[in-house]
């Protein structure tokens, strides 16, 4: 999940403020030497373009994603560059060191292409130094599901969840949209508040704290998902099926291989998960939730030896993560998944039948 909880109090509720999508570096599998990686000069086409009068200039810019991926061709990737001041109209300027490897989009949408290495620049026209990507394409794993992708970061900024399930239910064949899901379905709570010097809150097992299209939205679970589905799946049609504590190579055995999509939750680009201290008092329990953080939800794609693939709200399409580190995220997130399958599935149909 990109939101978290800042300390700031106002009005006697809790103001929620965004964290990086990125902590953390993973190391690089191959020595930058051996990938084109120069700094931008006059004659490189990375070259910053000139600013344009009356621009309100970039001060400063920071890359919201980790410095090496891994994609595999026909992947997409968004790299989600924020700017300061967030009025800036001047542009950064992307530049792929092998374009017929990855190549990037003025928005920085990275497409990835065939197998190799390319490195991801982008700079801005001030002077204000460069940020670089490592692309790794890898091959196209055995089992793969070509889900069509939706991205959390333009509209739902906190919609990891609502964005993975209507991505699941439109490959099921559910016609519905991330807006309506989230507007008529999604069960939403309002955000913790202080209440007697303390913070009080509703269960993201029980509700979606917020609203997910707001920055200071936050989370919710596995339950919560389930519940609003039930108002609207078709239960002769689809199943809807709540799972706790599967190993995830049983995951991808029993679903994904069979066609179905997992939603599941883990962290921010599989990076390890923590307890920071954040908490609230559970509205009418005598329970605490404390916040893991970087929470994420992500949709269940596909499964290779070394990985396991993702199309991933808040990064691209076929998102491979090693497995050792989507383990260690699933089992910081509890261990939650969700799928919804049809009942006429012919991989599953035996499984399916409805009892007279």
């Amino acid at each position: 999940m990109i939101a978290a909880i800042a300390s700031a109090l106002s009005l006697g509720v809790i103001v929620f403020a965004a964290l990086p999508l990125f902590a953390g570096t993973k190391s690089l599998p191959v020595e930058l030497a051996d990938i084109n990686c120069e700094e931008p000069s006059a004659e490189d086409p990375g070259e910053p373009v000139s600013s344009p009068n009356g621009a309100v200039k970039i001060e400063s810019f920071t890359m919201k994603v980790p410095p090496y991926i891994k994609m595999i061709p026909g992947g997409t990737y968004y790299t989600n560059a924020e700017v300061t001041p967030a009025n800036a109209n001047e542009v950064l300027t992307w530049h792929s060191s092998n374009s017929s490897v990855a190549t990037v989009s003025k928005d920085g949408v990275i497409t990835a292409e065939r197998t190799g290495f390319s490195m991801i620049t982008v700079s801005a026209f001030n002077n204000l130094g460069y940020s670089r990507i490592l692309v790794d394409v890898v091959r196209v794993p055995d089992t793969i599901l070509d889900v069509p992708y939706i991205t959390q970061i333009y509209d739902y900024p906190n919609g990891c969840e609502a964005v993975s399930t209507v991505m699941a239910l439109n490959y099921e064949g559910i016609d519905i949209t991330v807006d309506d899901f989230i507007e008529n379905y999604l069960d939403m709570s309002p955000l913790p508040a202080v209440r007697d010097g303390e913070l009080w809150g509703y269960s993201p097992w029980d509700y979606f704290l917020g609203d997910p299209r707001n920055p200071d939205g936050l989370c919710c679970y596995a339950p919560c998902i389930v519940h609003s589905l039930e108002k609207f799946v078709d239960p002769e049609k689809y199943e809807i099926i709540e799972l706790y504590g599967e190993d995830i190579e049983d995951l991808c055995t029993d679903y994904v291989m069979k066609g179905d999509p997992v939603i599941f939750w883990g962290t921010m680009y599989m990076n390890a998960p923590s307890v920071p201290g954040w908490h609230w008092r559970v509205i009418d329990t005598d329970d605490t939730y404390y916040w893991v953080d970087p929470m994420h939800c992500l949709l269940l794609v596909g499964v290779d030896k070394d990985n396991y693939y993702f199309n991933d709200p808040a990064a691209g399409k076929c998102v491979p993560y090693a497995k050792s580190d989507v383990r260690a995220a699933y089992e910081g997130l509890f261990e939650q998944a969700v799928v919804v399958r049809r009942r006429d599935n012919p991989e599953t149909a035996d499984e399916n039948e409805i009892a007279p």
